[in-house]
């Protein structure tokens, strides 16, 4: 499955690069975060509660910066989560755009592949769940971006 979208953030491309590129404030935009660990300089574990549907309950998740280019502010990561008797596996490409020199956009694209009860699922209604949680967490990144 592929997915894709942007936002218009109120604020300069590098004060947005720097916001997402610090695990500490962007884990804090995460919907539904129990806990995270950083286990490396370009990786870190977290517990999220999501659902999809009737699949409900907490996924452990590992993400990995596999590229990571700030000159032309640009990121790709992989996720791998487990939980629900269900799995997946996701590569995000995060890049921003400068409109003007106080506004941003935020475009990404990822992939994903699912197992088990969530590879079961219809992709619109992967898409929807999907859409909601990519929806709360850019809000925080925009307000959290915006208030300062």
């Amino acid at each position: 499955m592929e997915f894709e979208g942007k936002f218009l953030i109120n604020a300069p491309r590098n004060k947005v690069w720097e916001f997402v590129s610090n695990t500490d404030e962007i884990v804090k935009c995460v919907p539904g975060l129990k806990e995270y660990e950083k286990t490396g300089e370009r990786s870190f574990t977290a517990k999220v509660k999501a659902g999809v549907g009737f699949i409900k309950g907490t996924f452990n998740i590992n993400v990995a910066i596999l590229e990571e280019k700030p000159d032309d502010y640009f990121a790709r990561l992989a996720l791998k989560g487990k939980g629900v008797n269900s799995s997946f596996n996701s590569e995000v490409e995060i890049k921003l755009e400068e409109e003007s020199p106080n506004t941003t956009t935020f475009a990404w694209k990822a992939t994903a592949e699912t197992s088990g009860l969530l590879g079961g699922l219809a992709k619109g209604m992967i898409q929807g769940a999907m859409d909601k949680v990519i929806k709360k967490m850019f809000e925080c990144v925009k307000e959290s971006l915006e208030a300062t």
